[in-house]
């Protein structure tokens, strides 16, 4: 059975202070939820990899942000030259993604 948020926020804090097996240990001594090492150290990387311990099905991916500056800045400058110019187009202009363009299209 998977674990609840709850459960997932406690062996994260628990894993602040610990190496993963005396995580498990304790978390299990606490919990009716057995988990073992290898669950312990999944979680907490992937908490380190994206601040979250929802699953990623459940999770609300965020657009990502334009990395490249210039880039941005040609599909700023585009976007009032050609306002029909679809997303496809404007990702043409770059290395940037759908998502990031339609970011700056709102």
């Amino acid at each position: 059975m998977p674990l609840i948020k709850e459960e997932r926020i406690c062996i994260i804090l628990l894993a602040g202070s610990g190496i993963t097996r005396d995580v498990a240990r304790t978390f299990n001594a606490m919990h009716r939820e057995q988990v073992t090492h290898d669950t312990v150290a999944k979680l907490d990387m992937k908490f380190k990899r994206t601040c979250s311990v929802t699953d990623a099905s459940k999770q609300v991916w965020k657009v990502k942000q334009a990395i490249d500056e210039g880039t941005s800045t040609q599909v700023l400058v585009a976007i009032p030259r050609g306002p029909k110019n679809g997303i496809r187009r404007l990702s043409s202009y770059g290395n940037q993604s759908k998502q990031c363009h339609a970011h700056f299209a709102r």
